[in-house]
């Protein structure tokens, strides 16, 4: 897929009287922390033995490459990967060696390397950053199935355990071109859902000819440690055909943040009534909490449970020196309420009838609206409150039992953890007849057989056939069986035969 209508990525190489120095692509492009606690940052790239310079700074504020600018290191020359792709990026040389550790994790010679590395300090107890691979190797044909260029986030803590954060989410496969590739004709794809395009001749954003979607590096660490990490790449088997790393500016993460915005919108709100912990992750830090702008007076702790609505920040000194603030904005889901549902009945002499459940909607809403909540049906409790099972078609449903208790559950649209239940009994009534009902009978004085009569004088008699109390029957008349079975045409009290 080509894409002619989107700006280029411009670069701009890392040097002592340019933009921006190597410390500063780290310290203010990079991390861009006030509480960032970074030192000895050094570099190698191919300036250092006269070839080309593989760091810099890039930029695309249009919003169609994935950053908008950030810290870019190659396996080549970095400015030359800027938009659009007019020319073969196979820069270097075998001159510019590889590294070791990237060598032993691609199994093969490496070239070309470019690193930086740094320690720092986290205040929090997890770091990540956003980055993406580009590499001309990609839309080569059979290249994307036996070459790929190598690079790694090596992070190693005090106690000198090492970990590569440049993988496939969830796994501890490194992030290459042949394992994250479409189908190219030689080889079947790789892990294509991570992989975002190839750039066509003289199209943007970059000079390379393909390049992967966003990953998140992320590990775990101990607030107040210190950490070194190693970002790394380089060509591996030959000195050919460049590839690069795009880092997002500002997102390597080691200050205060409280996290995403817990909101109905973002879909990780929770129910009313529970209760959402924030926390700086930072409990040697000073603290003052806000709700809505005002100070919560008494929290000044590292934790805040919350379980109202509304926007919560936090101010944090560290050490005296580390001034930090975020906020957050927290929202929680309505609970239901289901309200009681009226009993339903039929009359069938099998004691097995056609039901419609959901005349009980509107009773179980009330005054909640449609929109916003959804009522099933279920034929148990346990069902009812684990949300499995419920009634396929509650419109046209049949009694298994009678009478049978049937089970609601009104859930918010929103949430469908945030959920209440109700009951009702259905019932199937077979009305039968223990007793003969006396035929009326009448004298014809004039004989022509015809002669008003009372219906309504055998309505106790039949009553008391059906078993039925009285106040709980209606009785009516009609001339055939049809029509009584669907209480059609009723017949008046005073019928003339």
């Amino acid at each position: 897929m080509y894409h002619f209508h989107a700006q280029n990525v411009t670069i701009e190489a890392a040097s002592n009287t340019g933009t921006y120095t190597v410390e500063q692509l780290v310290t203010d492009v990079l991390i861009n922390s006030p509480c960032a606690n970074v030192s000895n940052i050094t570099w190698s790239t191919g300036s250092n033995v006269g070839a080309d310079n593989g760091i810099g700074f890039f930029s695309e504020p249009t919003g169609y490459f994935p950053f908008s600018e950030g810290l870019v290191m190659a396996a080549g020359n970095a400015v030359q990967g800027q938009g659009p792709n007019n020319a073969t990026l196979s820069t270097g040389g075998f001159a510019w060696s590889g590294d070791p550790d990237l060598t032993s994790l691609a199994g093969d010679i490496t070239y070309n390397a470019t690193i930086i590395e740094f320690d720092f300090v986290p205040i929090v107890d997890e770091i990540s950053f956003r980055f993406l691979m580009a590499s001309e190797e990609y839309d080569m044909g059979s290249f994307e199935c036996d070459y790929s260029d190598v690079f790694a986030f090596f992070l190693t803590d005090q106690a000198g355990n090492t970990e590569n954060l440049a993988v496939l989410p969830g796994t501890a496969t490194p992030i290459l071109v042949t394992n994250v590739h479409l189908d190219n004709g030689f080889c079947g794809a790789a892990n294509p859902q991570f992989f975002s395009e190839y750039v066509g001749s003289g199209a943007p954003p970059i000079a390379y000819d393909g390049y992967t979607r966003s990953f998140t590096a992320f590990s775990n660490v101990n607030p107040g440690e210190t950490y070194h990490i190693k970002l790394a790449i380089a060509d591996a088997r030959d000195a050919l055909f460049d590839s690069a790393v795009f880092l997002e500016a500002g997102s390597f993460d080691i200050g205060l943040d409280l996290g995403t915005d817990i909101t109905i919108a973002n879909g990780n709100a929770l129910c009313e009534g529970e209760v959402i912990t924030l926390t700086t992750n930072s409990p040697t830090a000073e603290h003052t909490w806000f709700f809505n702008g005002t100070e919560i007076v008494g929290e000044t702790g590292s934790t805040l449970d919350v379980s109202v609505n509304g926007e919560y920040s936090v101010d944090m000194i560290l050490g005296g020196t580390c001034q930090d603030n975020d906020s957050i904005l927290v929202e929680f889901v309505q609970n239901p309420t289901a309200n009681n549902a009226m009993d339903l009945n039929a009359c069938d002499g099998s004691g097995i009838s056609q039901f419609d459940l959901t005349e009980n909607n509107d009773d179980v809403l009330g005054a909640q609206l449609p929109a916003d909540f959804s009522v099933s049906y279920f034929e148990s409790q346990a069902d009812a409150d684990a949300n499995t099972n419920a009634i396929a078609n509650p419109s046209n449903y049949n009694n298994t039992s009678n009478p049978q208790t049937i089970y609601v559950r009104i859930d918010n649209v929103n949430n469908s953890s945030c959920f209440d239940t109700t009951s009702f009994n259905i019932e199937v009534s077979g009305l039968i007849f223990n007793n003969p009902i006396t035929n009326l009978e009448l004298c014809d004085d004039d004989n022509d057989g015809v002669i008003p009569f009372t219906l309504t004088d055998r309505d106790a008699e039949i009553v008391s056939s059906s078993g039925v109390l009285a106040a709980d029957a209606t009785v009516s008349y009609h001339l055939s069986q049809s029509d009584a079975d669907l209480a059609l045409n009723p017949l008046p009290a005073n019928y003339t035969n």
